[in-house]
């Protein structure tokens, strides 16, 4: 599953959703920010599916700024939506060779 759960209660979350087959929806990024300077921002934030397949989902965050909690918004389609693709500084198909090369050559 990939998520952290650091007590009990969280494990047994997640033991229940793996049993039940169940599905997690976030942002995958913070959504509370504690006036603790020694905690580090948690995730606290998502919705639980069963049956609705991520391609007819969208989740972003809203960044109202007043509190120390971000929620999120969670959008349902009844068709695919379709993401712009993560803008990326490279591809994994660069040749690095080549590139150098191309820099070097200018």
């Amino acid at each position: 599953m990939g998520r952290t759960f650091n007590n009990k209660k969280g494990r047994e979350f997640s033991k229940v959703i793996q049993e039940k087959n169940y599905s997690l929806l976030s942002t995958g990024t913070p959504t509370h920010w504690s006036t603790n300077g020694n905690k580090i921002p948690d995730l606290l934030d998502f919705f639980v599916t069963n049956g609705v397949s991520s391609t007819y989902t969208d989740i972003q965050s809203s960044y109202d700024l007043t509190s120390d909690h971000s929620p999120i918004i969670a959008t349902l389609s009844t068709s695919v939506i379709v993401r712009k693709p993560t803008s990326r500084l490279h591809i994994s198909k660069t040749n690095l060779d080549t590139y150098r090369q191309m820099i070097k050559a200018k």
